[in-house]
């Protein structure tokens, strides 16, 4: 596969690489660098109406992390910085760096004090995640992991967990001890606990006997929610049959 192959591979893909491509780029190492590099350069190809539909940089953002690029730290950090959280790029930016490994320590730990500055949680949440999964373990990751878990605790036990400290088990459990349990009709309601709960114990630490009680009647709320969401026996079925719920879901629910 040459330059140009790359180049054309990439501008065809569309929103999504096919696994086979992008491992095929991959595997060519340092061969693929230069092409990727110079794709993600190029602030044009980010466009819709560029060619590629402006996916192009977005895939080499995450190339560049596989091949553990070093040199694409500076433009990702740039792309990062300079984007919002919901722009595709800015994810695809943080997940290159989250690959890339131990290199991008310090440069990723030098843009804490300019998202603070700016008040930027949405920022400080894409650096935590890029920290927790750079392989590092460093004393600035654990704060920042940490000012983040009491910014929003589903976030933040999420990369507590990928950092993979069992140390700050004692602070997820604390954290998990704080949140009550919210009344709410979203089904993903208190999500962060359910989360809490599941990084304590992939870390390797355990619930104790409140903690669990305090589970299990999330899990009961969750389930009496459920019941109350579903229709009638004599209405029509939730799938949009037309039949009358008792004579479509109703067992296949009870029976769940």
């Amino acid at each position: 596969m040459t330059e140009v192959d790359i180049r054309a591979l990439l501008l065809a893909a569309g929103e999504q690489l096919a696994e086979s491509e992008a491992d095929a780029i991959v595997a060519l190492g340092s061969d693929a660098e230069a092409t990727l590099l110079d794709i993600l350069a190029d602030d044009d190809l980010l466009h819709e109406e560029a060619p590629g539909q402006g996916w192009a940089p977005l895939h080499a953002a995450v190339l560049l992390g596989e091949l553990h690029c070093a040199a694409a730290i500076p433009r990702l950090v740039e792309l990062l910085l300079e984007t919002d959280i919901e722009e595709p790029i800015h994810e695809a930016a943080a997940d290159g760096l989250s690959r890339i490994g131990p290199a991008v320590l310090e440069p990723v730990l030098a843009c804490i004090e300019q998202a603070q500055e700016r008040d930027d949680e949405d920022l400080l949440f894409s650096l935590g995640f890029i920290l927790a999964h750079c392989g590092v373990h460093d004393r600035r990751i654990r704060k920042l992991l940490l000012e983040n878990l009491d910014r929003d605790a589903l976030i933040g036990a999420d990369d507590i967990a990928a950092y993979g400290d069992r140390s700050l088990v004692p602070d997820l459990a604390e954290a998990y001890d704080t949140l009550p349990i919210e009344p709410t009709k979203d089904e993903m309601g208190n999500q962060d606990l359910i989360e809490l709960r599941a990084a304590i114990l992939e870390l390797g630490g355990s619930m104790t006997a409140e903690q669990e009680a305090k589970y299990s009647t999330l899990m009961l709320l969750r389930k009496a929610r459920e019941r109350r969401a579903l229709p009638g026996r004599n209405e029509p079925c939730w799938c949009g049959s037309g039949t009358k719920y008792k004579k479509c879901h109703m067992q296949e629910d009870e029976a769940k």
